[in-house]
């Protein structure tokens, strides 16, 4: 009975580590969500102000935005490596996506009034489904 006890609680010893460990990690859904966010509030404004004034403002946002991204991965990393896939299989598909998007808002500018608004939520929509997911995954572990 003794040796039950003590295994029991050497279980959940081990569980409160993972839990400790999977804290101090990467949450990967709140860089997807922080990006979906992004996404939707710096391209629709293409639809109403003038590239050559709006684009400078996205291109100094987005770089900002990767600097953050990028620190913050290296910091939650440091403190722990996680195990599995890394999130760049994710950025490939997503960037194709997104430039697919951009690319259809630029063509149909002059025939859609809201043509960078949709291709925003479209761009966007593939994140903040993932990081929904993501989030889950993380709740559930």
């Amino acid at each position: 009975m003794e040796n039950s006890a003590g295994a029991e609680e050497m279980l959940r010893e081990a569980d409160r580590v993972r839990h400790r460990v999977l804290r101090q990690g990467p949450r990967e859904w709140v860089i997807q969500a922080s990006w979906a966010v992004w996404v939707l509030v710096f391209i629709p404004p293409f639809d109403v102000v003038r590239g050559a004034i709006w684009g400078p403002v996205v291109l100094v946002s987005s770089a900002a935005g990767t600097a953050l991204t990028w620190r913050y991965y290296a910091t939650r990393r440091a403190r722990v490596r996680p195990m599995g896939p890394t999130p760049w299989q994710v950025w490939v598909v997503w960037s194709v996506w997104y430039i697919g998007w951009v690319v259809f808002a630029n063509v149909m500018k002059n025939r859609v009034a809201t043509a960078s608004l949709i291709a925003a939520v479209a761009a966007a929509t593939p994140l903040l489904a993932y990081a929904v997911l993501l989030r889950h995954r993380d709740q559930t572990r």
